[in-house]
């Protein structure tokens, strides 16, 4: 009588061998950093750290009063964590999948395996390995401050609820179009809006939590259907071996061999290329920006943080310092971004058309922009008044005047010409203060005026757009 092999003596094999590798890698990399007199002191450091969380809780102890208050708004803010706790899972689902399922597990999918009961014990151990981190916290918050062991029990059972719950959607999101985690994502951000303006963070709570549920019925009959294996596994891999401090350790960087590109989907890469300057410049800069798509998304996600955060600030001004900022950082990184690309690849040793570059380079940083734009115009709406569109006129033209500035000046040096922008750079201080102070005096957005006949020069400035051969 012939029996189906023991999927779950496979997956321990597995994780077994796995662990070990694990094991020796990090073995090498303490012995590389930690000798043994480091080891004697690394020994009595620790045990000064354990005596200072008794010490540390004998502190707390004086601010019984901010932990009541603490307490106290965690309990009636438990349906706003609701449903603020799926945007974590949506926004993880641009670059994770949720279920680390590596190029093994897919290969002992493909032998006689249950892919079903291989995937079931991935998720089964990664919410296991969050109980565990989540339980070891609760513990701590629980003996070191007066924080009420219910109110943490109950925030650990939410975390454990939402990270079964959104281990399903997050799995078959990864699978989607970049548009359809975007539509899905601002939808849950009006949500979390529409319940905090109306104060029905109970009723919106229910819905969310009701709607968790039925999306998950939903969605498990077809788990397995239409699943870009080989995009899960390259994530996966990557997610297993890259160990950031052996990295550090050793001064290498762990790469992901990318199995697919962020454009090969795109209706429009299937049709037939021209080959004309504009197509191939834009084919350039798409293959640029995918390779560096981690980079971008630092960028734009930490400047639209610092933008959502500070309209909740009690002072006004500081969202117009953060405006001044977003600008001025996003116009130099783009500038950088473009010297960058001159500097890898073939690229380096084509002849360089700057001009026709420059031209190309120009859609793609509005659409990089998008996003704070989007933040942005959003403030403006619900603090609108008669000076909001000479104020956004010149956020604008500000942007704009910086970044041909930038741009100008990356091309000097690519061209290898001494040229000095002393003049240029003073204006673009004016222009950033400018919009600080259009937060206190409003009509110093009339400002704006001023730069736009230094904006065309800059604009029209063709003296450094050099075929260089």
């Amino acid at each position: 009588m012939n029996h189906s092999p023991s999927t779950w003596k496979a997956y321990l094999f597995l994780r077994e061998n796995r662990s070990k590798k694990k094991r020796r890698i990090y073995k090498m990399g303490f012995q590389t950093v930690i000798d043994k007199t480091t080891s004697a002191y690394l020994i009595v450091l620790f045990g000064y750290v354990f005596l200072s969380f008794f010490i540390f809780g004998d502190i707390l102890a004086a601010y019984e009063s901010e932990f009541i208050w603490i307490e106290r708004q965690a309990q009636e803010r438990l349906p706003l964590i609701l449903t603020i706790l799926p945007i974590r899972y949506i926004t993880q689902s641009f670059r994770n999948p949720g279920v680390i399922f590596t190029n093994s597990e897919y290969q002992l999918s493909i032998l006689p395996y249950s892919r079903k009961k291989l995937w079931l014990l991935t998720a089964l151990e990664k919410v296991l390995k969050r109980l565990l981190i989540w339980s070891v916290i609760g513990f701590f918050v629980i003996i070191l401050t007066p924080i009420a062991s219910s109110v943490v029990i109950s925030y650990i059972l939410l975390f454990l609820f939402v990270e079964i719950c959104m281990t399903i959607p997050q799995w078959k999101l990864f699978q989607q179009k970049w548009y359809i985690k975007l539509v899905c994502l601002i939808f849950l951000f009006i949500l979390n809006g529409y319940s905090v303006l109306i104060n029905s963070q109970q009723l919106i709570g229910i819905i969310v939590f009701t709607g968790i549920i039925l999306i998950n019925i939903w969605l498990l009959p077809v788990l397995f259907q239409r699943i870009k294996w080989s995009r899960v596994t390259e994530v996966s891999d990557f997610h297993v071996w890259n160990i950031k401090w052996i990295g550090a350790v050793s001064k290498t960087r762990f790469k992901r061999q990318r199995k697919f590109s962020i454009f090969q989907h795109l209706s429009y890469r299937k049709k037939p290329f021209t080959y004309t300057t504009k197509s191939i410049h834009n084919r350039i800069w798409q293959v640029y920006f995918a390779k560096n798509m981690e980079l971008i998304v630092w960028l734009i996600g930490a400047l639209l943080l610092m933008l959502i955060i500070l309209p909740f600030t009690p002072k006004k001004i500081l969202m117009f310092i953060g405006i001044a900022v977003a600008v001025f950082v996003y116009a130099s990184s783009v500038a950088s971004f473009f010297m960058d690309q001159f500097k890898s690849d073939i690229v380096e040793v084509l002849p360089w058309d700057l001009h026709a570059y420059k031209q190309s380079f120009f859609k793609w940083v509005v659409i990089g922009s998008l996003p704070i734009v989007i933040c942005i115009m959003t403030y403006f709406s619900f603090h609108f008044t008669y000076w909001t569109p000479l104020q956004l006129f010149l956020i604008i033209i500000s942007f704009m005047y910086m970044y041909h500035v930038q741009m100008n000046q990356s091309i000097a040096l690519l061209a290898k010409k001494s040229v000095l922008f002393v003049k240029e750079k003073w204006y673009s201080g004016l222009a950033f203060l400018l919009i600080i102070g259009s937060g206190f005096y409003p009509i110093l957005s009339c400002g704006a005026l001023f730069f736009i006949y230094p904006l065309k020069q800059q604009i029209h400035a063709q003296v450094y757009f050099l075929h260089i051969q």
